[in-house]
């Protein structure tokens, strides 16, 4: 059952939530500054979470180090929360 919700999640509402917030973007060079902003944040918490799991095992660093620059990615549940319940739907799972 956890296999299909990722696969719905991943496969269906992520490629949604991309057309969605695109189709009306205007894109502008300044954009681009978001991109390296992001990059250079992934890689600063990246070796900073590291830094801070030195004393653990190889395999906690390994698995908090690709863990920690990710950001929130219950973002991609807005799109499939919207088509089935509607903006209503989107307020009451903002503030759950």
């Amino acid at each position: 059952m956890g296999e299909a919700i990722a696969r719905v999640v991943f496969n269906l509402t992520l490629p949604c939530l991309i057309i969605v917030t695109f189709s009306d973007v205007e894109f502008s060079n300044s954009l681009l500054y978001l991109i390296v902003i992001a990059f250079v944040y992934g890689l600063g918490i990246g070796l900073l979470g590291l830094i801070l799991l030195k004393r653990d095992s190889r395999y906690d660093r390994g698995m908090f180090g690709m863990m920690i620059p990710g950001l929130n990615i219950g973002l991609f549940a807005y799109p499939l929360v919207e088509g089935l319940w509607g903006l209503r739907g989107i307020k009451v799972f903002w503030y759950v």
